[in-house]
């Protein structure tokens, strides 16, 4: 026999209360004074999903639907289509979801700067929409240096030979002069230990399969001898391995850190584009008190920094 309370009818159970968020209404009295009413309102269903959740769950949805749409490229036989393919899964999936409409991602641009050197063609250019291209086809596009926020080079699989290429690639970028700029306000960006007007392009690495970690580890450090600090790579990220990272935010060292999950290491990806990628106007987002968890085992730290930026 079924319960009746009040005028809900139940069946063996009390229905669960539907969930509400808190809501501040600033209204006005029969006087014409503000006050102030607390209420609580029904959630919506998009919202009432998202409750309760950190930064890590959330983006966690993000790459598990990017590792299916990357298994769909395995079949694909053409390296050059099943890598163009790649490209685009992390563009479309990770990158272009998570970054401000001020930013913009592109496939397969070159960069040039003022002195007259031109890159050799990019993976992934992530660019400040303010500055427009040199040239733009449907196809193809040529941007500024000064335009330019981050570069990724993408892989299937990072090897020796694919990191130096890499390496060579975005150490080319990250030395060209930016100086085709108007004056600024003096307002300044924190990286690699100094204030900088402008800082160097971020250059990052993402492979999605590759030899071991602490080897990888072993060539960049070889690949890099000699070079400032923000003349080297700033990550590489292995979904399902780890990632090799430069952040300042853990001091003067490399670090290497090995996956405790497959979307763990793309979460960190779009972690470091969020806190690294400068905005002219507003202080750069800070994700990390939304962060609830690892996203990884640190195993060791690998070179060191001088203050001036070159190798210890």
């Amino acid at each position: 026999m079924p319960r009746v309370l009040g005028k809900a009818v139940v069946h063996g159970h009390i229905p669960e209360p539907k969930p509400t968020k808190t809501v501040v209404v600033r209204v006005f009295d029969s006087t014409g004074e503000p006050t102030v009413e607390i209420t609580e309102r029904p959630l919506s269903e998009a919202s009432a999903m998202l409750a309760g959740m950190d930064l890590v769950t959330v983006l966690r949805t993000v790459t598990d639907r990017l590792q299916v749409e990357f298994e769909g490229t395995t079949d694909v036989q053409h390296n050059a289509s099943k890598g163009r393919l790649r490209e685009a899964i992390v563009m479309a999936e990770v990158i272009t979801r998570m970054l401000p409409e001020t930013m913009g991602v592109v496939q397969g641009a070159e960069i040039v700067c003022s002195a007259g050197t031109v890159s050799a063609e990019c993976d992934l250019v992530v660019y400040d929409r303010n500055i427009p291209p040199i040239y733009k086809s449907s196809t193809y596009q040529v941007f500024p240096i000064e335009a330019v926020l981050a570069v990724i080079e993408v892989k299937s699989h990072l090897n020796k030979k694919h990191l130096t290429e890499a390496v060579t690639n975005l150490h080319q970028i990250r030395c060209m002069e930016r100086t085709a700029l108007f004056p600024s306000d003096g307002r300044k960006v924190f990286r690699y230990d100094r204030w900088w007007s402008l800082p160097p392009v971020r250059a990052y690495v993402v492979a999605f399969d590759s030899i071991r970690l602490g080897t990888i580890a072993s060539y960049l450090q070889e690949a890099e001898q000699g070079w400032l600090r923000w003349e080297c790579l700033d990550a590489i990220f292995i979904p399902g391995k780890g990632y090799l990272l430069d952040a300042s935010t853990l001091g003067n060292k490399r670090h290497q850190v090995a996956s405790i999950s497959h979307g763990d290491v793309l979460i960190s990806l779009v972690i470091e584009l969020l806190m690294n990628l400068p905005r002219p106007i507003t202080g750069a987002f800070n994700p990390l008190p939304y962060l609830h968890g690892a996203l990884g085992i640190a195993e060791r730290s690998f070179g060191e920094w001088n203050q001036d930026g070159t190798q210890a």
